[in-house]
Order: C-alpha cells, then sequence, then structure tokens
C-alpha cells in the first residue's frame, strides 16, 4: 500500500493561508491574546527551526509550543505520542479549531488509515498523530520520509530516558529513527523530567546537533502551582480510611481524585467512601474497558464526585475543577506523584492535594519494585540460558525451574534493555498501546552490556523510592522542593506559604493515641530478646494486622528505637532471607547524625534542600539548566558521602576535576555549614 500511495506524490506543498506572524497565528486560529511565560522565547526558536526541549507542568501551554509553529512553518507536523486517548483528545481539540489533524493508531482501520496516508502525502495534513510503535512497521518511516514533515513533535519525551519513571522500549529507538526525517526540527516535550532525564533526552535525541544540546532552545520553566496547597501526613493503614473521608466531606473539597497503591486498595476504599454516603467510582487495570469507560465517564461528566483509582487513570484526563487529589498511600516516585497531583486546580482557583501514608506503605512499594524488576541473579541466569537458538518464555520457566509470570517480567525486562530479542511477533501487527509490548513468544540471546542496564535501572527505581520518601520527610517547603527537583532555573526560590511546612502544621509527625500504644506493646514484646518479624507479627497478631505492626515498626526505627538485622537459610535448595528485630539500648547512637521533628529538621534532608537552592541559583546565574551544574544523581552521592575535602569530594560519583575547581569551595563550604544557607 504505501509504493502505491508514493507513487501519487504531488510535486507542490501545503502551504497554509493563516501561516506567518506568530502572534497572529496565536489570536486568530488558537484564540489567545498573548503568549504565557516561556511560550514566545520557544515558539520563535522552533519557528527558526531549531530544536528544542522544553519540560513544563500540565496545563502550563507546552503544547502550543509546537502546535503554533507548525502553523506558522507550514506543511505537516508529526507529532509522536503513546497513549491512544492521549492523541485523540489532541486531535479532536485541534479539529475543533478547524485544522487538519489526523491520526493512524490501531484502533483506526485499514481503509481510514489509507485515506489518511493519501492526505499526508498530498501535503493536506497540519498535523499527523502516530503512536512510535508505528515507526517500526516495515516502510512507514521511508514513507513519511517522502514528504519530510515540517516539525516532529515527541509528547511525553520522559519516555525515552532509562531514568524516567515511565520508561518505554520503542521510544528509545527514535534516537536512531528520526534523522531520516531531518532537517526538521525536533521538539520534545513532557511535564515531569528530572535533570538527568532533562540531560538523557539530549542525548538520545541529539538535539541541536550535540550531545550536551548547545545550539537547542531549552525551557525548563512552570513547575510552581501557585494555586496548589500541599500537605502530607503519616498514621496507622488503619486509620486512613476515616482521614480521606474527613478531607472529602468538607464543602467545597469536591471533585476529587483519590489515588490507592493497589487494586484490592482502591475497592476498599471506594466501597468504604461510598458507605459514608461519598459518591464514588473505582478505576483499576484489573476492570474491563467498558467498566473503566463508565467510570472514567461518569467523573469526568459530574455524575459521580470522586473517583478513586490507581495511576492506571489520569493521563489524557483534562477536567478542570478538581478541587482536591489526595494519595491514600506513598506513590512509587516523585516524578509520577508531581504528574498526578497536577491534575488539580487547572481551572487556577485554589486547591488541596493531599497525600496520607504509612511507615508500611515502603514496604508495599518495594514489593511492587522487586515484581517489577526481578533479582539481577535472575536476570543474569535467564540470560546465560539464552543463546542463537530460539527459546520459548515456557520453555525457559519450566528449564530454571521458574513460575512463568516471574519469566514473562525477566524477559520484558531484557528485552527492554537489549538482552533477550524476539524471535517473532514484531513487525506490522505490533500494537500502538501504551500499555502493551508485543514481544514475541521466542527469544535470542542480546547483547551482554544489558545486565550491567538493568542493575543500574534496578538501583536508579529504589533510587526514586528514597526520594519520594525525602519529600514527605522534610521541613523544608514542599512546593519550593518539587520546583527545585525538577531544576525550574526561572523560579523565584521564594516559600509558598501554603503547604504544610510553610504553615508550620506539625500534626502529620504526631502519633496518635492509638500508635502510641501499640508502640509500647511492641516494646514489651522485645524485652530482653529480639524476634523476626514473622515471630513477633503471630505473638501480637490478637492486638494488630501486619501492616499496622510494619507501619510501627518502621516509625521506631526512624526514631531510633529498634534496629532490624537481616539472616539467612537454606531451604529446597534455595536461600530464604528473614528479618529479626530488637530494642536498641540508651548508649546505641544512629551511626549518623539524625535531628528529629521538632528541631532543626532532618541533618540529610537540611543538606540536600540547601545544595538544590544553591545548585538551582547557580543555574540561573549562569543561564542554564540545573542538571548541568549538578544532576540529582550526583547530588544525592554528595549528601550521602558527606565530604570534608576535595578529595573526598573528587570520589563522589559523577563529580570530576572540573566541578572541583569550579565548586568545590562553594559546595564545601555549605556542607560545613550543614545546608543552612537554604532558606526555603
Amino acid at each position: 500500500m504505501l509504493q502505491m500511495l508514493e507513487a501519487q506524490l504531488p510535486t507542490s506543498t501545503f502551504n497554509d493561508a493563516r501561516a506567518g506572524d506568530a502572534a497572529r497565528v496565536l489570536h486568530d486560529v488558537f484564540g489567545h491574546g498573548a503568549f504565557r511565560g516561556d511560550q514566545r522565547r520557544v515558539c520563535d526558536a522552533v519557528i527558526a527551526g531549531r530544536d528544542a526541549m522544553i519540560v513544563m507542568p500540565t496545563g502550563a501551554g507546552k503544547s502550543l509550543c509546537f502546535q503554533l509553529p507548525a502553523i506558522v512553518r507550514g506543511g505537516t507536523c508529526l507529532v509522536i505520542s503513546p497513549l491512544v486517548a492521549l492523541i485523540e483528545d489532541q486531535v479532536a481539540k485541534l479539529r475543533g479549531l478547524g485544522l487538519r489533524a489526523e491520526r493512524i493508531h490501531s484502533g483506526i482501520d485499514r481503509e481510514s488509515s489509507r485515506e489518511i496516508c493519501k492526505a499526508y502525502l498530498r501535503g493536506e495534513l497540519n498535523y499527523l498523530y502516530i503512536a512510535p510503535e508505528r515507526l517500526r512497521v516495515p516502510g512507514f518511516l521511508e514513507f513519511l520520509a517522502k514528504r519530510t514533515p515540517s516539525l516532529v513533535a515527541i509528547d511525553e519525551a520522559h519516555c525515552i530516558s532509562h531514568w524516567g519513571h515511565d520508561f518505554r522500549p520503542e521510544y528509545r529507538m527514535l534516537g536512531e529513527r528520526l534523522p531520516a526525517l531531518r532537517p526538521a526540527p525536533i521538539v520534545a516535550l513532557t511535564a515531569t523530567a528530572t535533570a538527568d532525564v532533562q540531560e538523557d533526552i539530549v542525548r538520545q535525541l541529539n538535539l541541536g546537533g550535540s550531545e550536551s544540546g548547545a545550539n537547542a532552545e531549552i525551557c525548563i520553566s512552570g513547575f510552581r502551582r501557585t494555586n496548589l496547597a500541599v500537605r502530607a501526613e503519616t498514621m496507622l493503614p488503619s486509620e486512613r480510611p476515616d482521614r480521606v473521608r474527613e478531607l472529602l466531606s468538607v464543602e467545597g473539597k469536591l471533585p476529587a481524585i483519590v489515588y490507592a497503591p493497589t487494586r484490592r486498595e482502591v475497592e476498599a476504599l471506594s466501597a468504604h467512601l461510598n458507605k459514608c454516603k461519598l459518591h464514588t467510582v473505582a478505576y483499576h487495570a484489573g476492570m474491563s474497558q467498558p467498566e473503566r469507560e463508565r467510570a472514567q465517564e461518569g467523573f469526568l461528566q459530574g455524575r459521580v464526585d470522586i473517583i478513586v483509582a490507581t495511576v492506571a487513570f489520569g493521563m489524557g484526563i483534562d477536567k478542570a475543577n478538581v478541587r482536591t487529589v489526595v494519595h491514600a498511600g506513598l506513590p512509587g516516585s516523585l516524578e509520577g506523584y508531581y504528574q498526578e497531583i497536577g491534575r488539580a486546580g487547572r481551572d487556577g482557583l485554589p486547591s488541596d492535594v493531599q497525600l496520607i501514608y504509612s511507615h508500611a506503605d515502603r514496604r508495599t512499594q518495594e514489593f511492587l519494585l522487586a515484581k517489577s524488576y526481578p533479582d539481577p541473579v535472575l536476570v543474569k541466569k535467564v540470560y546465560l540460558a539464552l543463546s542463537n537458538n530460539p527459546r520459548s518464555a515456557s520453555e525457559l520457566a519450566e528449564s530454571l525451574g521458574e513460575e512463568a509470570d516471574v519469566m514473562a517480567r525477566v524477559l520484558e525486562q531484557l528485552w527492554v534493555q537489549g538482552g533477550a530479542q524476539p524471535f517473532t511477533g514484531t513487525g506490522a501487527g505490533a500494537s500502538d498501546e501504551f500499555e502493551s509490548y508485543d514481544i514475541g513468544p521466542t527469544f535470542v540471546r542480546g547483547e551482554i552490556a544489558a545486565l550491567a542496564r538493568y542493575t543500574d535501572q534496578r538501583a536508579r527505581r529504589h533510587d526514586m523510592l528514597q526520594r519520594m520518601l525525602s519529600f514527605v520527610r522534610t521541613d523544608a517547603c514542599r512546593m519550593l522542593d518539587l520546583v527545585g527537583f525538577f531544576g525550574d532555573t526561572g523560579d523565584s526560590g521564594q516559600a509558598c506559604g501554603l503547604c504544610d511546612r510553610c504553615l508550620a502544621t506539625a500534626t502529620a509527625d504526631e502519633p496518635s493515641a492509638e500508635e502510641l500504644r501499640l508502640r509500647a506493646v511492641v516494646s514489651k514484646a522485645l524485652t530482653g530478646r529480639s524476634q523476626t518479624t514473622g515471630q513477633l507479627a503471630r505473638a501480637l497478631e490478637s492486638t494488630t494486622d501486619r501492616d499496622t505492626l510494619t507501619h510501627v515498626l518502621e516509625a521506631m526505627r526512624g526514631l531510633g528505637l529498634v534496629a532490624f538485622e537481616t539472616s539467612s537459610f537454606e531451604k529446597d535448595g534455595k536461600r530464604v532471607s528473614y528479618e529479626r528485630v530488637r530494642l536498641l539500648t540508651a548508649s546505641e547512637a544512629p551511626s549518623r547524625p539524625r535531628v528529629l521533628r521538632g528541631g532543626a529538621g532532618r541533618v540529610a534532608n537540611t543538606l540536600e534542600a540547601g545544595l538544590r537552592d544553591w545548585r538551582r541559583r547557580t543555574a540561573a546565574e549562569a543561564g542554564i539548566p540545573a542538571f548541568r551544574v549538578l544532576t540529582d544523581r550526583t547530588l544525592a552521592a554528595i549528601v550521602e558521602r558527606m565530604p570534608e575535602g576535595d578529595e573526598e569530594l573528587l570520589a563522589c560519583t559523577g563529580v570530576g576535576p572540573m566541578f572541583v575547581s569550579r565548586f568545590g569551595r562553594e559546595v564545601l563550604a555549605l556542607l560545613r555549614a550543614g545546608g543552612t544557607e537554604h532558606t526555603g
């Protein structure tokens, strides 16, 4: 079909009469009287043919930064987007403006796709949206190159990076595929990208013609949400449902989105809120597609006040009047958390975002991480079992004595990192869906470097969880912490005045009477002897459940009251690990300085906040993104190592001689001062 369409290629190019001055297009086509923030600067750069990376939060107007230049430049803008629902939503909005927008994805029938391809070749489209998987359909990239797009926009560009919270393998391949569409400028857009991810996007796409992106337009701004009051509090798991009910029963707090970590918790919390006469629906990936659509439409159209969901809900959702977003559990990453709270208050009116977490949530997230990212020892074992002769997942599972679902996850991770190659199942039949990987029934061995990449990626996921924990425990302004996390160099650096830390509300850190009672029970049970966590749980099963016990033990560990020791034993040829817990004596002090709530703040958090503030100011003065001064990974390494001189600083991961020469004196002085230059 593609060859037949190519024969119809005309010699003229489409030149919309509305193309021309950016300000006129802004008014006449998009209906806006003025540009917002950095939009004009970015639009001018893209119109002039420069590559760009745009990191702005949802609702800040980043889509205009490619949609408007596409009209001014004329021709067709190719938009690569990861989710069919997101594609359909944007196409509908552009058509509503009178623009010619089309899409090709798995939901479009063959005949319609054929007509869209004809329109593209005739130069009749302003925008053509596709999923990244479409580029691996044989001949499709060459077809697009027959009429080079005027612009290529990559939405949700954080999916390119291994370091991102939502990495997708097909996005990683864009760096190899897009040169065929040059000289079209490339615009990468995302709402959630840390300094490391920003750096990786620039490098993978070769933006500006170099790994550093020196000639590209880099815009990282707008992360401060002045209408959001951000709060976090910790409590027993059993107390959480009633706290959610209490929050949402206050007048003016609806509509609301409530996020819970697991499907089971979504169902239970939704049932509890409905029992309390709050009109609620559940949403998670275990429901059928029609069920999810009914729940989503009911919420969007206002027939339902509250939707309780896993993180499967939200991508592409545009409901301006959400007054409250509640996280009934600890999120797995700060990137995901920020994206989710960004769904509150898009109309600019005051809105609340509340995180209610338990110390047991860390274990839940670690369990979910272990499921998604199996032990590197097992991954290596599977890699070595592969060869040039194709082997099926079921065959590998049987020969290695592993469960089929575990083997599926291992093979997926190896495939993502290039350590396993599907022997069949790729090509024209590949899915366009965001969640789907058609990785084939049999596999051959890939490159050995994939094992190191996987280990690094797994460790990074754990780092993301630690950063999330750092956020909930911080004593600094929460909005300022979020702004610094994303490296927004244009921010004022002022505290928000709305979050619980700015308002000095200490209730988040005060244990309930029930928690204090349980601490006493645990202390009595541990007096004079250590116990395994399993023994302790069985001894106290009439008093409390396992999740509540985990919360209490983790809280006591954080206060320096108990210590955990890991041991293991052999059983049926496998090593089984377990934990013992014991009370700490008064003479046993934590190995690192510790400042508890009610004092000057936690030492590590204060140092991290101080370094982030220094990085933000240094980057702003130089007019460069924050990651070019100091990446998040290196910053964390400095806080962990606490160097006292140039040699120790140089030993920190990511620190080189140039950094020590330029910034060593300032950083070491800041560390000696305990991060107190931070004023947020």
